[in-house]
C-alpha cells in the first residue's frame, strides 16, 4: 500500500504497534518513516480496539494526496515523519542557578539559559534536520564530540559561504553560533566561593597570558577593554590560534566569533554582552557587568580548555 504525505509519496510496508511506548511505528522496506503516538486515555487491551486504531491511522494517511505532515484524529495526538537527523542537546547549567551572585543574578540565569540558550538550540536542530544528514553523525562512539567539531567547522565563514541554502547558512551562523557561544560561556564561569576563579602561575594559561601579554593582570584587563567596547550585541573572546601559537582578545558582533575567522582558532572564554546577559541586575551600565563578571569566570576550567589544545 502507498499514501501521500505533504509531497511525498511513499510505499507503507509494515505497521506496528508497541502497547509499552504508545507508538505505532510505519515502515517503507525496513526505515520507519511515521511515528504514531497514542494518548494516555486510550485503552489498548482491546484486540478489536487495536485494528480500528491501525485502520484509522491508514485511512487518514491513504487515498489523501494532499495529506499535511502533521495529522490530528481522535485519539492520536500527534502523527509526524520522523527525523534521522543529529539533534544538540541543551545541557544542564554545571552549577545551581544562584552560584555566581551576588554577580550574576538566579533571575538572569534562569532565562539567559532555559530561555535564550534553549531557543538557539532549537532552531539550529530546525536548520540542520533541513541539510545533508551525512554531515552529522546520528550515533557512534563519540558522535556528539564530533558533531559539535564539525558544527564549528561549518561556522567557518568560508565553510558556511559554501552552502547553497543561504537562508540555512545564515541561520547556522546566528543560531548555531549561539549555541557553541553559550556552550563555553556557561561552562567557563563558576561561584566566586568555589575557589575556581583563581589561577596559579605555574599554570599553562598564566604562563601564555605572559607570553602573549606581558602578564596575566593585562590579560584580564585586555579582556574587560574589549567587552566594554564591543558596540551592540557581540562578544569579547579569548582565544588561542593553533597555527601562531598565541593568544588573543577580540571582540565580535552577534553570534560571531573567532571560529569565523579560521579553523585554528580554538574558543578558551567568552564575555557575553548582549543585553539579555545583564539588563535584569544592570540595566544600561555594562562596564559595571563587565567588571562584576570577571569575580566568576572559572580560570581553572578556561586552563583546562587551553591544555585541551594547545
Amino acid at each position: 500500500m502507498s499514501a501521500f504525505v505533504g509531497s511525498s509519496h511513499v510505499r507503507l510496508d509494515s505497521i506496528r504497534l508497541d502497547s509499552k511506548t504508545r507508538c505505532f511505528d510505519l515502515q517503507s522496506g525496513s526505515k520507519r518513516v511515521f511515528c504514531c503516538k497514542l494518548d494516555s486515555t486510550v485503552s489498548l487491551n482491546s484486540t478489536q480496539t487495536r485494528r480500528d486504531l491501525l485502520r484509522n491511522t491508514l485511512s487518514s494517511l491513504i487515498l489523501t494526496a494532499a495529506a499535511p505532515s502533521m495529522v490530528y484524529l481522535s485519539p492520536i495526538v500527534a502523527l509526524a515523519q520522523e527525523s534521522n537527523a543529529f539533534q544538540f542537546d541543551l545541557p544542564p547549567l554545571p552549577y545551581d542557578y544562584t552560584a555566581l551572585e551576588p554577580f550574576i543574578d538566579q533571575q538572569t540565569m534562569k532565562l539567559h539559559h532555559d530561555k535564550h540558550h534553549a531557543a538557539y538550540t532549537t532552531k539550529l536542530n530546525a536548520t540542520l534536520s533541513k541539510l545533508d544528514r551525512s554531515l552529522f553523525q546520528t550515533e557512534g562512539p563519540n558522535a556528539a564530540e564530533k558533531n559539535l567539531k564539525t558544527l564549528k567547522k561549518l561556522l567557518n565563514a568560508g565553510n558556511l559561504g559554501q552552502l547553497q541554502d543561504k537562508a540555512a547558512a545564515n541561520s547556522i551562523r546566528n543560531n548555531g553560533g549561539g549555541y557553541i557561544n553559550h556552550l563555553v560561556f556557561f561552562e567557563t564561569m563558576c561561584s566566586p566561593k568555589s575557589g575556581m576563579n583563581s589561577i596559579s602561575k605555574d599554570s599553562v594559561l598564566w604562563k601564555e597570558a605572559v607570553k602573549s601579554f606581558g602578564s596575566f593582570e593585562n590579560l584580564q584587563s585586555e579582556m574587560k577593554t574589549c567587552a566594554k567596547g564591543v558596540f551592540g550585541s557581540g562578544w569579547a573572546w579569548l582565544y588561542y590560534d593553533t597555527k601562531s601559537k598565541k593568544l588573543s582578545v577580540d571582540g565580535y558582533s552577534n553570534q560571531d566569533s573567532p571560529l569565523r575567522d579560521s579553523e585554528s582558532n580554538e574558543l578558551l572564554c567568552g564575555i557575553d554582552v548582549w543585553e539579555h546577559a545583564y539588563y535584569l541586575k544592570y540595566q544600561n551600565r555594562r562596564p559595571e557587568y563587565v567588571d562584576s563578571i570577571m569575580n566568576v569566570l572559572n580560570w581553572n576550567a578556561i586552563d583546562q580548555r587551553l591544555q585541551n589544545v594547545i
